[in-house]
């Protein structure tokens, strides 16, 4: 079977006509080029046990990087069909789930031997799951998976946060609970239902995700199967004003299903519409919740000295974000962490602010899967205050053509480039100390000028042909040129990787760690977030003026969240120079491990 890892790998190569380097195939997957090299040279020897027709291969090339031949689709077929079943998923995960589905549908307590019967498991996995399974419930607020040595276990929730769970669960899923035959009729309306769920939000400029609004059919399906199954709900203690849309949701429910929402259902319904994050709609963001945005850019500027310069536009799509995660963590119907490990890897700046800052300004503690749906929005703001190439262009032509290649470039490139600096060639030449500067993209219109001095790129401000794409060939290399110098000015400094640091006993714990490192638990400007089974990642910021980055192998395992950690890797920004920059070299340094 491939991995999950494969899975992606295979879908990039398979979204593309053509070549594709090493260097962005490893950024799309976020691992290293020579983790790359290994995944595919496996994937290949997986094609060839699979007997796969000869043409049918991942090609290699020292210069142009990785295509995907399947002249016929064949692979390409084979991949759709195992992803909908779900194979690259971790079995022992799936084993968990499978447990947790069972023990959503079951009133009273079942003993571990009944569960291994029906699901068939021996006992010793179901025993060995439960861990597992109790981290998942943990997560859900108001939720506990009760122990009795007489009578076994049994999940111990409200009956709307089993319905929440429910829908998490994906019991859609074959190889989980499917013997159920409401289950089965409510999963076949899915479609129909969630087609016209999708035109009310629409009618009503109510636009969520896709995935958003599958999640919220699923959770009302499955409403509808448990209330046949005699799960009844109950009404909660905070009744809320009924919506439209949920009054028009409500139509749905009793013509395509045939059940009448009860008035408990609907209040269910209604709480989870106000929970749904907005794609697009003109809400006014709540006063309390701008105050603790601005309290959020003041800290990050206090803390760590980046202006995050927040635009309006930026602050209220954070600002309609974060209403609804406050109502999901009030209520513990919080999400789950789709791309929590992938996000902390590829964004370890965006996450620590967050964790260090967000948290404070809104006086919350919000858990690690809500604070990876807040990155992207903050990686965003951090990319455009992200250094880029300067351009130089020295032209002796009138005004009006300079306006129009200007315009041009800034059109072609848009935010890839940052300021363009024009002068005309006398001027560039009595004052070159002043203009020249490393790393930057230097253009001219002048043949003369090409002759007189090496570093400069032509451009005919008439030429439409080509332009753009070759100046995007040359902001990169600018771009490409300037993180390689920076990168070893980093390396010489700040990476330790040949230093060794041991824990000599198996009592240690995260704090031990922190105290290694030279973290104070009474500093709260730390966070710590595992980045892969067995890897914790550290960072902490202060003004010391001096930056590090090393890596903690230790001689025994040390439990944290139900990893196994045995490499920690401290990555500590003291102010020395530009901290997007820093955090960039940490990133491609997490895309090794």
């Amino acid at each position: 079977m491939f991995t999950k890892r494969q899975y992606q790998i295979l879908a990039v190569l398979s979204g593309t006509d053509s070549w594709i380097s090493s260097l962005a195939l490893s950024e799309a997957i976020g691992i290293g080029k020579r983790t790359i090299q290994t995944e595919i040279r496996k994937i290949n020897e997986e094609i060839c046990r699979r007997k796969l027709p000869e043409d049918v291969r991942i090609r290699s090339n020292n210069r142009k990087g990785y295509f995907l031949a399947d002249p016929a689709g064949v692979l390409r077929e084979i991949l759709y069909r195992e992803t909908q079943m779900d194979n690259s998923e971790d079995d022992k995960l799936v084993h968990s789930r499978r447990i947790l589905a069972l023990l959503l549908f079951e009133k009273d307590y079942i003993h571990i031997g009944d569960i291994a019967n029906r699901l068939y498991f021996s006992k010793s996995t179901v025993n060995s799951d439960l861990v597992q399974i109790k981290r998942i419930i943990n997560r859900t607020k108001g939720a506990e998976l009760e122990v009795s040595m007489s009578k076994g276990i049994r999940l111990v929730a409200s009956e709307d946060m089993k319905r929440f769970m429910c829908m998490k669960a994906r019991l859609e899923d074959r190889r989980l609970l499917m013997e159920q035959e409401e289950l089965k009729w409510a999963f076949r309306k899915i479609e129909v239902i969630g087609k016209r769920v999708g035109e009310i939000f629409v009618r009503n400029q109510y636009i969520v995700s896709g995935d958003v609004c599958l999640d919220f059919v699923k959770f009302l399906v499955i409403g509808v199967a448990r209330s046949r199954m005699g799960f009844v709900a109950s009404m909660p203690e905070c009744i809320m004003e009924i919506s439209e849309i949920a009054e028009e949701i409500e139509v749905v429910i009793r013509e395509e299903m045939d059940y009448e929402l009860t008035e408990a259902e609907l209040q269910y319904t209604e709480g989870r519409i106000r929970e749904l994050n907005l794609l697009q709609k003109a809400l006014n963001v709540e006063k309390s919740v701008n105050d603790g945005i601005g309290r959020f850019e003041r800290m990050v500027l206090e803390e760590i000295g980046l202006d995050l310069q927040l635009e309006e536009r930026w602050k209220t799509a954070a600002g309609n974000h974060m209403e609804r995660m406050i109502l999901r963590l009030e209520s513990g119907r919080t999400n789950l962490g789709n791309y929590t490990k992938e996000l902390s890897r590829s964004y370890p700046l965006e996450l620590h602010l967050l964790r260090v800052c967000l948290c404070a300004a809104f006086d919350l503690d919000i858990p690690d899967a809500e604070l990876g749906y807040m990155i992207p929005y903050l990686a965003e703001v951090i990319g455009r205050r992200r250094e880029k190439p300067q351009i130089l262009l020295v032209s002796d032509s009138c005004a009006s053509v300079i306006f129009h290649l200007i315009s041009r470039i800034k059109n072609g490139l848009g935010d890839r480039i940052g300021e363009i600096c024009t002068v005309p060639r006398y001027v560039y030449e009595r004052k070159r100390e002043e203009y020249w500067k490393p790393n930057q993209l230097c253009l001219t219109t002048e043949h003369d000028q090409l002759l007189a001095e090496t570093g400069f790129f032509y451009i005919n401000p008439f030429a439409e042909q080509n332009l753009i794409r070759e100046l995007s060939k040359k902001a990169e290399e600018a771009c490409r040129a300037r993180e390689k110098e920076r990168e070893k000015v980093l390396q010489g400094c700040c990476m330790v990787e040949n230093k060794v640091y041991l824990l000599d006993t198996k009592e240690e714990s995260p704090e031990s760690l922190l105290e290694l490192c030279g973290v104070s638990l009474k500093d709260k400007s730390f966070s710590m977030q595992s980045i892969d089974n067995n890897v914790l990642c550290i960072i902490s910021h202060n003004k010391s003026g001096e930056n590090c980055l090393k890596k903690i192998p230790l001689k025994h395992t040390l439990p944290y969240k139900g990893k196994q950690i045995n490499v920690v890797i401290y990555v500590h920004y003291g102010g020395e120079g530009d901290v997007i920059e820093f955090f960039d070299f940490v990133k491609k340094r997490l895309a090794r491990i």
